[in-house]
């Protein structure tokens, strides 16, 4: 019962994590530049809301990594120690809905006609849609049997 209640809690906190990321990077995305100070003038006033986007765009990254924590700790179903499969799969589903909420900022029924937003839209999908994507595969090799074996890649 306790790996069920823990792996279901996981899910629906990584769940939410991501909602959070992408809802905060829509409406910043929406916002543009602006600023809010009392020791300069700004050309334009952040609207109200923009400081609850950021905190939710914050609390939703470090959501998701307690997430994977969490998923990674609940044990296997048989008592041995858990795989972190779902560290991969949010990894992936962020760097794809990203985009997409960057896409729907940028030329949705909202948009604000921002050329920057449209550019970095365009570019990030593009990016997220090419064959290896934004997830971090892992290093593959093929032996002479045609078999695939992990290889370490090593970084200077």
């Amino acid at each position: 019962m306790r790996y069920w209640l823990v792996t279901i809690g996981a899910l629906l906190l990584a769940g939410a994590s991501i909602v959070l990321i992408d809802n905060g990077i829509y409406h910043l995305v929406r916002t543009g530049s602006c600023g809010s100070s009392s020791t300069y003038v700004t050309s334009r006033p952040c609207p109200p809301g923009t400081g609850g986007h950021i905190l939710g765009l914050i609390g939703g990254v470090f959501g998701a990594l307690i997430a994977v924590g969490i998923y990674a700790a609940r044990g296997r179903k048989g008592g041995g120690s858990a795989t972190v499969g779902l560290g991969l799969i949010l990894w992936s589903l962020i760097f794809i809905t990203i985009p997409v909420s960057m896409l729907v900022a940028a030329y949705g029924p909202a948009n604000n006609h921002n050329s920057g937003a449209r550019t970095t839209a365009i570019v990030l999908a593009a990016r997220a849609s090419s064959t290896d994507g934004w997830s971090p595969n892992v290093c593959t090799s093929s032996t002479r049997s045609g078999e695939r074996r992990n290889v370490r890649r090593r970084f200077p």
